[in-house]
C-alpha cells in the first residue's frame, strides 16, 4: 500500500465518525455542535450531500435561513436531481413566506420526480397564497388523479353563526 492510499483511506474515516457524531448532535438538538461535525466531513469530503444536507437542516434548526439555502444549493450543485433537496429548499422558502422561490422549487423537483404526490399538494398550497388559483386546482386535481382520493379545499372565509 502506499503512504497516499493510506492517507486517503485514514481521511475517510474520520470523515465518517464526524459525519456519525453530527448525526448524534442533530438527534440530541444540538445543532451547532453538528454543524461543526458536518464541516468537518465536507472538508475532507466536499461532494459529501448527505452532510450538506443534515448541516442545512441544523442551519434551519437554528433558523439560518440563508445558511441553509446554500447548503441545499450545494447538494443541488453536486447532485442535480437529488430527491430531497429542491424539495427541503422549496418547504424552507415556503415556511418563510417566499411563495414564487417554494412554486420555482417545487416544480424542479417535480421535473425530476414527478411521481411524488406530496410536492402537488405543497406546490398548490404555494400557488393559491400567490392567487394563482387555476394552477393550484390543476395541481390537486393531479394529485387526485394519481391517488384515487378525492381533497377538499375550503375557499369560503370563517363565518361564524349564531
Amino acid at each position: 500500500k502506499s503512504a497516499a492510499a493510506d492517507r486517503k483511506r485514514a481521511s475517510l474515516l474520520r470523515g465518517m465518525e464526524s459525519l456519525q457524531r453530527g448525526r448524534l448532535q442533530l438527534e440530541i438538538g444540538n445543532y451547532n455542535e453538528a454543524l461543526e461535525s458536518f464541516a468537518k466531513v465536507i472538508e475532507s469530503d466536499s461532494n459529501n450531500t448527505e452532510a450538506y444536507m443534515l448541516k442545512a437542516y441544523s442551519h434551519a434548526n437554528l433558523d439560518r435561513v440563508g445558511e441553509a439555502i446554500l447548503d441545499y444549493t450545494a447538494v443541488i450543485s453536486i447532485e442535480p436531481g437529488h430527491p430531497e433537496a429542491r424539495l427541503a429548499r422549496g418547504r424552507l422558502r415556503n415556511e418563510h413566506n417566499d411563495y414564487p422561490g417554494a412554486i420555482e422549487e417545487f416544480t424542479a423537483h417535480l421535473k425530476h420526480h414527478p411521481d411524488d404526490l406530496r410536492v402537488y399538494l405543497e406546490r398548490a398550497a404555494a400557488l393559491r397564497a400567490v392567487g394563482r388559483e387555476e394552477e393550484a386546482s390543476r395541481d390537486e386535481k393531479r394529485y387526485s388523479e394519481l391517488t384515487g382520493r378525492r381533497i377538499w379545499v375550503d375557499h369560503a372565509p370563517d363565518v361564524k353563526t349564531d
